[in-house]
């Protein structure tokens, strides 16, 4: 799942200014997009959109990970649809030989898909801010194997024996608001606020060795309601 966290002044502060940066930086180039007219904003069609870090050190400044869609009916409503998939996989081997020979590896994958509509406001002439709600469900998936001394030992559903990022789905749903600011005609970037819900159900896990395997009984759930902000901004474009 995408990360979160609490909003207040200083979230607030603190994504405004990411805004801010980012008009910035995109202003030189308005010039190379600029368009006969003055309707910057779209009143029908496919709008694709991604997160957009120009602060982030050591990552990428465009994220794919989560992909967000959104099909404007008219000026002032438009479907969004958001699809998310993060997967990673790591592997160890101590390079020594015979019984004190250990290797290991483990992966986990996660699958977002979104659902919702947004209202559109009339703002300015750049500006557009709307509010909506979506309905989200994501799946996440792992396992992991080590090998010591000779003895394999899988588990599946989990990435270790104790449980961690065990596999489970979750539902949720959230109320948005949120902003777009058009740099050039059909090209913004936009900061966007949720509140909202999810249910996270773990499910299952089972740790085979030695001809032997135990499937874990419980079955974890548990609910969280608050207010949530996304960590970057959205770039976003008009097809």
């Amino acid at each position: 799942m995408p990360k979160t966290f609490r909003v207040g002044d200083h979230l607030i502060v603190y994504v405004m200014k990411k805004l801010i940066f980012a008009i910035l930086i995109m202003m030189p180039f308005v010039g190379l997009f600029a368009q006969e007219g003055s309707d910057y904003k779209p009143d029908g069609g496919f709008v694709l959109g991604v997160n957009f870090t120009p602060l982030e050190v050591g990552g990428n400044v465009i994220s794919i990970d989560n992909i967000n869609g959104r099909y404007f009916l008219n000026s002032g409503l438009a479907v969004r649809v958001g699809l998310g998939l993060s997967t990673s996989k790591d592997s160890y081997d101590n390079g020594l030989e015979g019984n004190a020979n250990e290797t290991s590896s483990k992966s986990t994958s996660e699958f977002s898909f979104s659902l919702g509509a947004e209202k559109h406001f009339a703002g300015t002439e750049r500006l557009s801010p709307y509010i909506g709600a979506d309905l989200g469900l994501s799946m996440a998936s792992a396992k992991a194997e080590t090998t010591i001394a000779g003895v394999t030992s899988t588990i599946e559903g989990a990435s270790d024996a104790t449980g961690a990022d065990r596999k489970h789905t979750t539902f949720g749903l959230n109320l948005v608001a949120g902003a777009d600011f058009y740099v050039a005609k059909h090209l913004y970037l936009g900061v966007e606020i949720k509140y909202g819900f999810a249910v996270k159900s773990e499910g299952e896990y089972t740790v085979s060795s030695g001809g032997l395997s135990v499937t874990s009984k419980d079955k974890p759930k548990n609910t969280t309601i608050g207010q949530m902000a996304q960590p970057s901004l959205k770039l976003g474009f008009k097809f």
